[in-house]
């Protein structure tokens, strides 16, 4: 059976969760492939090797939910059969409006600063927000005037392809509500 296995709420994984200690690919849903190894050692503790890197990880279960702890660092795991993923997926796209621009990041990179605050005015052409990404500073531009309705990333975050930065509402439809 197939799961989808989402890390900080932003990178997602399908994956065939096989027995442990059987081998299983996991392919993001950017396309990247890993191969994973996991063997429960006791119940809150795996044994991990994942693309042959071998990790400790320490974890913590509420439902399908996982707080897990690999090198001092904590993520926070959701598992979800292919429906459960599907049905939440469809729920976060219903939640941008017809009148606003869901502005996504065009490539991995880290977030070195914010340019705007939700409720703020902008114009085309202006720079949003400005991604690292191999040693290049990127600049987040509005594909067209409106008012920033939302920001989903912060200073210092890891962002990847595709994924949502910001919601940008049309100055419009704000002057009709």
């Amino acid at each position: 059976m197939f799961y989808y296995v989402t890390i900080n709420q932003k990178r997602a994984y399908k994956v065939e969760i096989p027995n442990f200690s059987e081998t299983s690919d996991a392919v993001s849903t950017e396309g990247e492939s890993e191969q994973i190894r996991l063997n429960e050692l006791q119940p809150g503790f795996l044994f991990a090797f994942i693309n042959q890197h071998p990790f400790d990880i320490h974890y913590k279960r509420s439902g399908n939910r996982f707080t897990c702890t690999i090198e001092g660092k904590e993520y926070e795991v959701l598992i979800e059969d292919e429906i459960t993923y599907a049905v939440r997926q469809m729920a976060q796209k219903s939640e941008v409006k017809k009148e606003q621009v869901e502005l996504t990041s065009p490539l991995t990179g880290n977030v070195i600063k914010v340019f705007k605050e939700p409720g703020e005015t902008v114009e085309k052409g202006e720079v949003l927000i400005l991604i690292e990404s191999m040693k290049m500073e990127n600049n987040i531009i509005a594909p067209q005037s409106g008012v920033i309705a939302k920001i989903d990333v912060k200073v210092g975050e890891t962002v990847h392809t595709g994924q949502r930065l910001l919601l940008l509402s049309d100055q419009k439809a704000n002057a009709q509500n």
